[in-house]
Parts: structure tokens; C-alpha cells; sequence
């Protein structure tokens, strides 16, 4: 109930700031000059629920990157992409940015920035630390209501007895948050090993993924992050098009399109090496890059084409 309280806050912030300009095409500034339209639609996650809306001029977009670091202050994962953006998937790599300060401008023109990019943002606040984090993604796999985002910094650790004799006491990179919980790293059905790509040791970072509680040969507790962003198991389901087409993809994966008219279509549909949807059945086929992935909605883009698709 609390974060629907904090969520209904956002969008209320939001609506207020559309409301201010509902009759004005072109609203003046403080010096007199007419402010250049730019409109954005805006999909947005706070905790585990989500909306968008359209925001029409630079400073409506301001106001909300401004909500945006005050929702992470009170303690919710903010995540955002602006559906109208067009990322092209020339060279297109698995890139991630991340970024931590204790200046609130600072983080709002880190997140315009990667807005600009075409990028998915996921932006978190520490109030121990005082600092903002942020996490970008030019392609996630990850549903973003099931994920969250905790930031801290990377240290190496023993890794707990487990009778596994590869793993079993040697040392894995671990994100250690300001209360001190330590959460050992796992990427691809593997724990991450030091010495990886992952980042030096004692880098702040925020890092996005699932987190689960195992135990070791003595029944203690451990907790492991998994950084996963290749997570086929978040697609599976049936994707509506505005058109009506549907595509209905199995755990087998095998794939389904049904038209309008209830004629279908099959093939098979994987996740690229570079967390894109790749089926011959979507529009030109090949692989396209996931933008936004929930519960109810998925975005993907080829080039100068985007789709939004609404789980049936």
C-alpha cells in the first residue's frame, strides 16, 4: 500500500505539471520567450507498479526528473524510458552506465543525458550515504517489476562453504550496501569471480537484479544478487501489437503470431547474446532490442522502428 500511496503521489505531480499547460500551446517563460515544444512520453516504474505519461516542453520534463530523485529519496526504485526514442542496432552492444552523486542537478542531467541516449534508467537514493545512484541500460531482458536496484560498493569476499570444490573459499565480488548487507554477485547461472569485468574494488555502483537467500554447508545465510539480464523465463507469455496481432511465445520456444482475422503463423523465437528478441515473425524479422520489459508491457525497437507490446 505504500508504495501505491508514493506511486499515486508521482503521477498526481505529474498530472499537475501537464494541467498548468492544458491551454497553453506554447507557455512563456520567466523572460518573456515562448518555451519551444519537445514532447516526450514517458514509461515509468516506481517499485513494482508502473504508467507513463506525455509531457510536452523541456521543463515539464525537468519537474519530473526533479519528482524522479525525490521518489529515490524516499526510498523506491525509480526506472524510466522514453518510448518515443530511436536507438539504432548498428554495432548495438549490451552497453551499461552507471553513475553516483551526492548532487540532486547532477543526477537529473546524468538522467537527461541517457534519456537522450535512448536508454533505460534505473535510479536509486541511499540516505546513509546521501548519494544518488543510477544504472542505464541500452537493452534489458530484465522485468523491471521484479527487479530492484541497490547501491553500494565492490569488495571481494570468501565465498561461503557450499561443497562446491571450484567455489567453495574462493574469493567473488560482492555489492556491500551502507548498512553493511553484503550480496554476492551472480550473472548468467554463475557466481562472478574477482578479477572480472565487474568494476575495482571499493567502486560505488548501483547494480539491478533478483536477490535470493541461500545457505552454506553450516545452514547460515548468504545473500546472492543475480545481475542476470538475459532472462528468457520474464518474455514467455502472449504480446498484444495496437494492430491486434498477437504473438505468443512458449517456454519451448517455440512462437505464435495470430492475426486479426485468426490466421497464424510459427517459428521459433531465442535471446540474442545481446539481450535482444530475435524471431522471424516480428515485423522485417531479426533480432530487436528490449527496452522496457513487466508485467504488462514491452517495448522493443530495430532501428527506426519501435513496438509496444500489452501482455494479453
Amino acid at each position: 500500500m505504500k508504495t501505491k500511496i508514493r506511486l499515486f503521489a508521482l503521477m498526481a505531480a505529474v498530472l499537475a505539471i501537464a494541467a498548468c499547460n492544458k491551454n497553453d500551446e506554447v507557455r512563456p517563460t520567466p523572460s518573456g520567450v515562448p518555451e519551444v515544444q519537445n514532447e516526450r512520453t514517458i514509461v515509468y516504474a516506481v517499485g513494482h507498479s508502473e504508467g507513463h505519461t506525455t509531457l510536452k516542453t523541456d521543463s515539464e520534463w525537468d519537474a519530473m526528473l526533479d519528482r524522479i530523485c525525490t521518489m529515490a529519496a524516499e526510498g523506491n526504485t525509480v526506472t524510466f524510458y522514453n518510448m518515443g526514442a530511436r536507438v539504432s542496432t548498428k554495432g548495438a552492444t549490451k552497453e551499461e552506465v552507471r553513475f553516483s552523486t551526492g548532487d540532486r542537478q547532477a543526477m537529473k542531467e546524468w538522467m537527461k543525458e541517457r534519456e537522450r541516449e535512448g536508454m533505460t534508467v534505473s535510479v536509486s537514493y541511499d540516505d546513509k550515504t546521501g548519494r544518488w545512484s543510477g544504472v542505464a541500460h541500452k537493452s534489458t531482458a530484465n522485468r523491471h517489476d521484479l527487479v530492484e536496484c541497490y547501491a553500494g560498493h565492490i569488495t571481494c569476499v570468501e565465498m561461503p562453504l557450499t561443497g562446491d570444490p571450484m567455489m567453495d573459499g574462493a574469493l567473488v565480488p560482492a555489492l556491500v550496501t551502507a548498512d553493511s548487507t553484503v550480496m554476492i554477485l551472480k550473472k548468467d547461472g554463475y557466481i562472478m569471480m574477482c578479477g572480472g569485468q565487474i568494476g575495482d574494488d571499493g567502486m560505488e555502483m548501483a547494480l539491478c537484479g533478483t536477490l535470493a537467500t541461500c545457505q552454506d554447508l553450516e545452514g547460515n545465510d548468504y545473500l546472492v544478487l543475480d545481475i542476470s539480464e538475459t532472462r528468457a523465463e520474464f518474455i514467455v507469455g502472449s504480446w498484444r501489437m495496437d494492430d491486434g496481432v498477437v504473438y505468443t511465445l512458449a517456454d519451448d520456444s517455440s512462437a505464435t503470431q495470430t492475426l486479426a482475422d485468426g490466421t497464424t503463423q510459427s517459428a521459433t523465437w531465442s535471446i540474442g547474446d545481446e539481450g535482444t528478441l530475435c524471431c522471424d515473425l516480428l515485423p522485417g524479422g531479426g533480432c530487436w532490442m528490449i527496452h522496457w520489459l513487466s508485467a504488462t508491457m514491452m517495448i522493443i525497437s530495430n532501428g527506426p522502428q519501435q513496438i509496444v507490446f500489452e501482455r494479453v
